[in-house]
Order: C-alpha cells, then structure tokens, then sequence
C-alpha cells in the first residue's frame, strides 16, 4: 500500500527538474562529473604539482612488500602519484604510477642493474680480482600509457628497443600498484 502525501505529490505539476537518472538529476550528474574530473589530473598536472610542492606526501612505515621503499602523494585527498624504489647493493628498480581517479593513467618502470654475465665473460673470477668499477649496467625504462591513446615502450640507454607490450609485465606491475595502493590507504 502506498500513501501519497498531497504536498509530496509532483505528478500533476510540471517540474523545473531535468531527466532522473540512477536517483540523481543530470544537473547533479553535472557537479559529480566536475567533481570527480577535479581528480582526473594529467601526468603533465601531476609532474607540476609534485615539483612545485603542491602534493601531500604520505610514506609507508618500512617496507613495501611490492616495492620497496613506497612514497603517495595525495591532491584535495585523493592519491594521484605512487613513487616505490627497491634499491639493491649495485641497483635499483624504481616504479611511478600516475592515478586518473582510481585508475592508473601511466606507468613508468626503471630497471639498473649490473650485467653481472657480461662482466664475468670478460673478467672471469678465477684470472681477474672483482672490480665493481669495470661493471656495465643495463638501464632499461619502460614506459605504459594505459588512458587515451594506448602506449608502451621499452627502452634501454635512452633508445627504444620494442614497441610490443609485454602482457607479462604489465599485470605484474598492475597488481603490485593495487598491492602498493591498498599499503598506502592502510596508514591514510
């Protein structure tokens, strides 16, 4: 049984009122679009914020089983950056990760590490004492576009090697983000 009050009544009187759409009028679609735009901020917007300070920086205790060391910048309280860099004893890998609200937009993955068989090729342990100096390193960038115009490309020494995507790499580094997003949202 349904009881209709005579004030709540719209049925007759015609509304100022635009269309209704999942409970919500679309000049209040408007404001939540505008809303959730405001956090939908380029990587050009994010570099600009970050160099200038603009971002809050929240860091993980300890470390970050997915990454390492693990930095979040949040802007008007929305996270919009992850930095994480796991250093080793000659290297590094460093990952950044560019939000478009809860999406990644970008993904950035840096790899340096010595080529430990191209050494021991040249200068085997059992003729030549160990010289870290001699080392050659792989310094190997890949960069994912992953909104818009899709993009991934690998790089080494600033040249581009391949234009393929690597499937593999690309969850792998998709669920680490997720891993470092939820690792960052428990010390929020």
């Amino acid at each position: 049984m349904f009881i209709i009050f005579p004030s709540c009544d719209n049925s007759s009187k015609e509304t100022k009122q635009s269309k209704v759409k999942d409970g919500i009028t679309e000049s209040e679609h408007g404001l939540v679009n505008k809303r959730l735009d405001a956090f939908k901020l380029t990587k050009v917007e994010i570099d600009s914020l970050l160099s200038n300070n603009h971002l809050l920086k929240l860091s993980y205790p300890g470390m970050s089983r997915s990454g390492g060391s693990l930095d979040g910048f949040h802007y008007n309280n929305e996270l919009v950056f992850i930095n994480s860099m796991y250093r080793a004893e000659l290297g590094f890998t460093e990952t950044k990760y560019y939000l478009s609200g809860s999406n990644f937009s970008e993904i950035i993955y840096h790899q340096h590490f010595p080529e430990t068989e191209k050494y021991l090729k040249k200068y085997p342990l059992d003729k030549f004492e160990y010289d870290e100096s001699k080392f050659t390193y792989s310094d190997t960038k890949y960069q994912v576009k992953l909104i818009g115009d899709s993009l991934f490309q690998k790089q080494s020494n600033g040249k581009l090697i391949t234009s393929i995507t690597d499937t593999v790499l690309l969850k792998r580094l998709i669920r680490s983000g997720n891993e470092m997003k939820l690792d960052l949202e428990s010390i929020e």
